[in-house]
């Protein structure tokens, strides 16, 4: 079988790859655009290790490039996915999430070998939890809080209408919070590792009380297995994919300073646009289907992840420069994230 990973580069997507290569005898053909948040050291690292993986340097917004390529599986990944850059960068997010995503429709309509396209969207599209229980379902109503949410909220539901409309073989997957090894520093998780390890001061915006459903990322991918090799009918499914527990931003801190055994060193700023308050995952429905659990911890995961960049220090000191995230509200009012 052969599968095309669009944003393979990405921290998912390269996960993803690795797990394919070690776990099947697929052919992969990863498409990426290689943008700053991308891991090429550990692409080229799996390109070493096997002969099953083909890289195309291009965004999915070439049509022609796309054409070119026959799969039995797409799996899209391939996106902008920062809150906070989107403030001020909202046209390209819209153009790499919906635009792009169009492209990579209407391509696929074409390949008459495709059996399965997942799409890889987020819990972002939900917004806060307005459910009585907290935990949101796949039929928790969509109320993106970001320009980010918004255009991955648009892919969401352009995959949904070309399963209508031309009775496309999608199934979309909603994971909640990923992290682990090889995230980029302007995630929330990764950004703390790396202040305690450099003995900075943890900068938490708001009161800390904004909480998470936060998914390993290799039970993302072991997850995301699970839907490629299955036999049953999952067309026009829609799953969430999350741990069903969640964390605020001072319980992430709280624990990372008890792993590190460090005096906890934080401040508190002002609350980041944008901001959901409470994010929960309802994985019932992707559980029962699958028979999956979540095997790792948050506390496990975190453990992991805490020492991986412990032992990496030249992989993400060259990356401290893209920590900061700088914004300039309509206002004029400038603030960094």
């Amino acid at each position: 079988m052969k599968i095309l990973v669009t944003g393979g580069g990405g921290f998912i997507g390269s996960n993803l790859i690795a797990k394919l290569l070690d776990k099947t005898d697929f052919e992969i053909i990863l498409i990426d655009k290689f943008s700053y948040a991308s891991n090429p050291e550990y692409i080229k690292e799996l390109k070493n290790k096997s002969n099953r993986l083909s890289i195309i340097n291009s965004t999915i917004d070439n049509e022609s490039i796309l054409d070119s390529v026959h799969c039995d599986v797409i799996i899209n990944l391939a996106a902008e996915t920062h809150v906070t850059r989107s403030i001020n960068d909202s046209r390209n997010f819209l153009e790499n999430d919906i635009i792009a995503t169009d492209t990579l429709l209407k391509s696929s309509l074409k390949n008459k070998k495709l059996k399965k396209f997942i799409h890889i969207s987020t819990s972002e599209v939900y917004g806060t939890s307005s459910m009585k229980s907290k935990k949101m379902n796949e039929e928790h109503p969509l109320n993106p809080l970001s320009p980010y949410a918004s255009s991955k909220c648009g892919a969401d539901r352009l995959v949904y209408s070309y399963g209508k409309t031309y009775n496309f073989p999608f199934t979309i997957i909603r994971p909640f919070n990923n992290y682990g090894p090889r995230q980029h520093l302007e995630k929330l998780i990764p950004r703390f590792i790396c202040s305690i390890l450099n003995k900075k001061t943890l900068t938490i915006h708001g009161n800390g009380k904004a909480s998470r459903d936060y998914i390993y990322v290799e039970d993302t991918c072991e997850a995301l297995l699970k839907v490629i090799n299955t036999k049953r009918n999952i067309y026009h499914e829609v799953f969430n994919l999350g741990c069903g527990k969640d964390y605020s931003i001072v319980d992430v801190a709280d624990i990372l300073f008890s792993i590190s055994k460090c005096k906890k060193n934080k401040t508190h700023v002002e609350p980041r646009p944008g901001q959901v308050g409470q994010h929960l995952c309802d994985n019932r429905k992707f559980n029962k289907f699958f028979n999956w659990r979540p095997k790792v911890s948050f506390k496990q995961g975190l453990i992991k992840t805490f020492k991986w960049y412990v032992d990496n220090y030249d992989w993400w000191s060259k990356r401290l420069d893209l920590e900061k995230v700088r914004i300039v509200m309509p206002n004029g009012k400038i603030f960094y994230h």
